[in-house]
């Protein structure tokens, strides 16, 4: 049987991914911002591909294309979905190869 928590441990120790921020969409749970730890994740910097805080939008991402939060989950969900399913089809294999 597939353990998502230990793909996403896996996930979080590999260089390329470990600065990622994890978001449970169900849930739709705040996140806090890279930059601004007091701030919770409201907006989508598009440029950028990551989640940022409203200081976030008047500082560093001022003149990027910004969504909302909720409209770029929307927006990229089934993209997201299909990269789960890929890894969990990559967690089975690495699995049941040991």
């Amino acid at each position: 049987m597939f353990d998502l928590r230990l793909m996403v441990t896996a996930w979080m120790d590999v260089k390329v991914t470990s600065g990622h921020s994890l978001f449970d969409v169900e849930t739709e749970k705040d996140i806090e911002c890279r930059e601004h730890r007091d701030e919770a994740v409201r907006f989508y910097c598009e440029p950028c591909d990551m989640c940022i805080c409203i200081l976030c939008t008047f500082n560093e991402h001022r003149d990027h294309e910004i969504a909302q939060f909720a409209d770029a989950v929307g927006k990229y969900k089934d993209n997201i979905r299909a990269l789960l399913a890929d890894c969990q089809v990559l967690g089975i294999g690495l699995l049941t190869s040991h």
